[in-house]
């Protein structure tokens, strides 16, 4: 899939530099109203000609329901790169989580594939969950993940499965979470990976650099 064009772009930004201004990007919630939290239903605005405080998508598109589907479909993005971007969002201190939407949809090329981000994204993931596991650095598994990455290795089906065994007592050197966290790391480009399981730890600093790399790999685009 090609990101979007130079207009819609040029909308998107528009819309979200709007809503920094306007102090409408809040973490936790996809969509709030000055009386309470919205987490179902279809709210959308206008309603009463106000905007809704809301995460980056949420608030992107005013609404609660399949909010990464729709902002996907509304931004002509890639799920994968939806789906990350909101969890580095949420995950951000603050004060740079508000200022990240405008600065992402700045960065992302217009009319081009940037599938390759998506792979090299997961890769470096995957090196740093291996160096946190000392003892199972030498585990072909993760070798076996980076280099379906790097288009050298099996088939994302093959390499799916040799994870998934590591779940049989047969195989059980790597524990549950781990797998689950190379499991998420070998999903399709269009399935939504860069949930907080994709992630290497749920943490801040984990955020903060998934965000400076996303940034640093879509600008060598320019």
């Amino acid at each position: 899939m090609k990101t979007f064009t130079e207009a819609l772009k040029n909308q998107w930004c528009n819309t979200m530099q709007s809503h920094q201004n306007a102090d409408l990007f809040v973490q936790g919630t996809w969509l709030e109203t000055p009386d309470h939290v919205f987490t179902d239903g279809n709210w959308a605005a206008p309603v009463r000609n106000e905007l809704y405080r809301g995460c980056f998508f949420g608030c992107a598109i005013q609404q609660t329901n399949n909010v990464l589907e729709k902002a996907s479909s509304a931004m002509q993005l890639p799920m994968w790169l939806i789906a990350t971007a909101e969890t580095i969002f949420e995950y951000l201190p603050p004060k740079e989580a508000v200022l990240f939407p405008v600065q992402l949809l700045n960065s992302i090329p217009t009319r081009t594939d940037i599938t390759k981000v998506f792979h090299t994204l997961a890769i470096r993931r995957v090196e740093d969950t291996r160096k946190q596991l000392p003892e199972l650095e030498d585990s072909p598994i993760f070798d076996q993940v980076i280099d379906y990455h790097k288009g050298t290795g099996k088939s994302l089906l093959e390499t799916y499965q040799a994870v998934a065994d590591c779940h049989n007592p047969e195989y059980d050197f790597l524990d549950r979470r781990t797998v689950k966290f190379l499991l998420f790391n070998l999903q399709k480009e269009d399935a939504g990976v860069g949930t907080r399981r994709g992630l290497s730890r749920h943490t801040t600093e984990a955020a903060i650099i998934e965000r400076d790399r996303l940034l640093q790999e879509l600008s060598k685009y320019g």
